[in-house]
């Protein structure tokens, strides 16, 4: 059986036998989800014969993307069956993994196509669900994050954060490169939560950082343009603990709300944290920064169109020392399903982390969209080549 999220109060089940596939009454249910049951008299892995949907758009039902299924079943909709995977229903499903605003759109960005490609990896994953406000991570809940070490191996420092954001890349703060007196940025920490014991409900795999990318105009002696990229030694096989973040692609970010996460200082003056820590923030006007940014090594002043200013008005929730490079990302998976966030920024700078009137700077990812998927992606880009050193 499989149990769709869907605001319903009937269901029906649908059964198919050897030869046709029997649809049955509509029966009242008192609990939100639609049951869609399953009974057959032999396992088969085809679609229906004469079924006109394309073999490319029949795929499992979890595949597809389920905002608009449950739209559809608002509406009295239901999906069309077009064959089964073993037990599995798979339906027809004309747009996979994408909302209508983006199948609207005459082009997509690369990195909207590989989070929809990331999506079906990581979808059948079951997440735990969390409770917003809290401020431990819960396990399983930010599987994206990477912790960045510096280093000889077996005796490294950690102290820098970072985004899982493909197989391959960490996307990170160019400052956090070699910023430290430790040398340049050589490992990546994923799937950790409490890095002070083994007994949490986690599974760490080191990575080793095999190529760093600062964003060709990042000066060490200036803020702007603080955003890297950083190849890893292997492939990363997500699972429950570890996954990718999607990136923001439009700008302006929408929403006013947001959250950062790390394992950075908990009090500008205090230890860092070894637990894996969350933040509510609030979006706030890049004019709101320009206390922030006055006591920095910003000539020009804060760049709206490349940088983010988020903060809590009160003070008393920022990012800290040792959060550098982690990310600024959306707190309701609203754009994608399966709980995937979306990322807004990086990590950059501040002034004293949590004093009232002085928020965060972030880099702002929609702005480094195209050096980003270059890097990254360069297959999926035209005629760009890009050869590894």
């Amino acid at each position: 059986m499989r149990w769709l999220s869907a605001p319903l109060s009937t269901f029906k089940s649908v059964v198919r036998s050897s030869s046709k596939m029997i649809v049955t009454n509509l029966v009242p249910i008192t609990t939100t989800l639609l049951l869609i049951v399953i009974a057959h008299s032999k396992v088969c892995s085809q679609q229906f014969k004469d079924d006109t949907c394309d073999p490319d758009k029949c795929i499992k039902v979890e595949y597809c993307f389920l905002y608009g299924i449950r739209t559809n079943l608002k509406k009295g909709i239901y999906p069309k069956l077009c064959g089964f995977e073993g037990n599995d229903p798979l339906t027809c499903c004309d747009e996979p993994m994408q909302t209508s605003r983006d199948a609207a759109s005459a082009t997509r960005r690369v990195a909207s196509t590989m989070c929809d490609i990331y999506m079906r990896q990581v979808c059948p994953i079951l997440i735990v669900p969390y409770v917003l406000g809290g401020v431990s991570a819960a396990p399983k809940e930010l599987t994206f994050m990477a912790h960045i070490g510096y280093g000889e191996e077996g005796k490294e420092t950690w102290q820098c954060g970072g985004s899982l954001i493909s197989t391959r890349y960490v996307l990170c703060a160019a400052h956090c490169t070699d910023g430290f007196n430790s040398g340049l940025a050589r490992w990546a920490k994923l799937g950790d939560l409490d890095t002070s014991t083994d007994e949490d409900d986690a599974r760490p795999e080191i990575f080793e950082i095999v190529a760093r990318f600062n964003h060709p105009q990042y000066k060490p002696d200036q803020n702007y343009h603080d955003i890297a990229l950083y190849r890893l030694d292997r492939e990363v096989t997500f699972n429950d603990y570890i996954g990718p973040i999607c990136l923001q692609t439009e700008d302006p970010v929408q929403d006013t709300r947001a959250q950062v996460a790390g394992w950075g200082r908990i009090g500008f003056v205090e230890r860092t944290s070894s637990q894996l820590l969350k933040a509510d923030m609030d979006i706030l006007n890049v004019s709101e920064c320009s206390r922030t940014a006055s006591t920095n090594q910003l000539p020009r002043g804060m760049d709206a169109d490349s940088m983010i200013c988020a903060g809590v008005a009160s003070g008393g929730k920022d990012s800290c020392q040792g959060d550098s490079g982690g990310p600024l990302y959306s707190i309701n998976p609203t754009k994608y399903s399966c709980q995937m966030r979306t990322q807004y920024g990086v990590t950059s700078f501040g002034y004293i982390c949590g004093l009232e009137g002085y928020p965060g700077v972030y880099t702002k990812v929609s702005h480094y969209l195209d050096w980003i998927e270059t890097v990254v992606w360069p297959s999926k880009n035209s005629d760009d080549v890009l050869v590894w050193t």
